[in-house]
This record gives structure tokens, C-alpha cells and sequence, in this order.
């Protein structure tokens, strides 16, 4: 008995050594963590150039509503035209991001838009997953926000 329950203390314990091996990362000062920050960051401060410049030349910015995935936008012209439309739209709009967790080339977060309405403080909040590639971001899913 005493044998039994050895080999299965030694098959529980490397069971939870090689799922936490293979868990994703969620280091903040992982480097795809740190892109995601700082793009969330100068979004916030509203600036395009800023933006543009971390992104891939072919990104793209998708929205998830139930089993639909919608393309907002393709590409960096589309993306800037969409951003400077909602920026004006929206001067008070700012995010905060909290990372998750970095698996590979994506990077999942919550993101929490702040934005004033009829002098009140609003937000609202997202998973969002952002697919990095050459340390650029790629793609950016966003699901259904969530009033805070």
C-alpha cells in the first residue's frame, strides 16, 4: 500500500509539474506584455503616430459578437481613419489594460475603457486578445464590452 500510494504522489506531482510548464506566461515585463501596455498607454494619450507605429503594416482590429466576427479594420490607413473619427468623437475617452497572460504570440487582457458622459465618470470593460508579430501588433479581438 505504501508503494501504491508513492507512485501515485509521483504521478500527481509530475502531472501538476508538466501543466505548469506548459501554462502561459503572465510576466508584465514579458515583452509582448510590454508592447500591449504601451500601445493601450499612448492610445490613451491619443496619439496616432504613436499607435501606427506599433502596429503591422497589414493590421487588423476585429470585434467578437457571439459566433460573428466583425473586421473593423484592415490595414494602418484604415486603422488611423477609424481612430482620428473616434478620438474626435471622444476626447475624453482614455483605457487601462491588465494583462493576463502571453501564450505564445498572443497576449490576453482586460481592457477597461474611462470616458466622461454628461459630466459623469463612465466605463466599461473587454477581454481583448492581440496577436504580436516582428513585435508589431498584428491583430486585436475584442469581445463584448461589460458595463463597470
Amino acid at each position: 500500500m505504501k508503494i501504491h500510494s508513492v507512485s501515485v504522489l509521483a504521478l500527481l506531482s509530475a502531472a501538476i509539474i508538466a501543466a505548469l510548464a506548459a501554462a502561459p506566461v503572465v510576466a508584465a515585463d514579458e515583452p509582448k506584455a510590454k508592447l500591449v501596455k504601451s500601445f493601450v498607454d499612448i492610445f490613451s494619450q491619443h496619439d496616432l503616430t504613436g499607435l501606427l507605429a506599433l502596429t503591422h503594416a497589414e493590421v487588423e482590429w476585429l470585434t467578437i459578437d457571439g459566433s460573428s466576427v466583425l473586421v473593423e479594420t484592415r490595414g494602418q490607413e484604415a486603422l488611423a481613419a477609424s481612430l482620428r473619427k473616434y478620438f474626435e468623437g471622444c476626447p475624453t475617452c482614455r483605457s487601462t489594460v491588465d494583462v493576463s497572460s502571453v501564450n505564445g504570440n498572443f497576449v490576453s487582457a482586460i481592457e477597461t475603457a474611462h470616458w466622461q458622459s454628461k459630466g459623469k465618470e463612465r466605463a466599461q470593460a473587454s477581454l481583448s486578445v492581440y496577436e504580436i508579430l516582428d513585435g508589431k501588433v498584428r491583430r486585436v479581438w475584442y469581445y463584448p464590452a461589460v458595463a463597470k
